[in-house]
């Protein structure tokens, strides 16, 4: 059995999480994830995720073109039945050639996670946020607040601030 650490953060409404573990050298191996829920994507774009492909043998094309360190090398879909959910993690892996020797850390991965999020906001700004106020899911405005890397729509934040008078 393997000792894993996992920490997790919240950026622009999507899940991230960074993990290290003990490579077969006892070396550290490192590796970052995205979590896109399938819920934020439009039904128009939902193509764009391949939601029906298999992605072990063929990963979706628009996370591929995402700027990550080396290249994309891990995605699984989970689904929750009863719930009727389901999410794509994505990530990569700092395990290559010339990653030998370096030293890395979970703040230097959480950095390179919230870039590649932002990318895929460049590259989908039509994908959806959930507001933590009300649950409605809509595109964020360009002002978008997001305390603790979680939105709050402009209807429940005049809300918050009404309350707190």
């Amino acid at each position: 059995m393997r000792h894993k650490d996992i920490w997790t953060g919240h950026y622009r409404g999507i899940v991230y999480e960074v993990a290290k573990w003990q490579g077969g050298g006892g070396n550290d191996i490192w590796n970052y994830y995205i979590y896109i829920q399938m819920a934020n994507v439009p039904k128009e774009h939902l193509a764009q995720f391949d939601a029906a492909a298999d992605l072990i043998t063929h990963y979706p094309a628009l996370l591929e073109r995402l700027e990550w360190h080396c290249g994309m090398t891990y995605v699984r879909r989970y689904v929750d039945h009863e719930r009727n959910e389901s999410c794509i993690q994505a990530g990569c892996d700092y395990n290559h050639l010339y990653d030998e020797g370096q030293v890395y850390s979970k703040e230097y991965l959480a950095h390179d996670a919230r870039r590649t999020i932002d990318d895929l906001y460049e590259k989908a700004p039509w994908l959806l946020v959930w507001c933590r106020g009300c649950g409605s899911r809509t595109v964020p405005p360009e002002e978008a607040v997001f305390e603790d890397g979680q939105y709050t729509c402009p209807r429940c934040r005049a809300k918050q601030l009404v309350a707190k008078r």
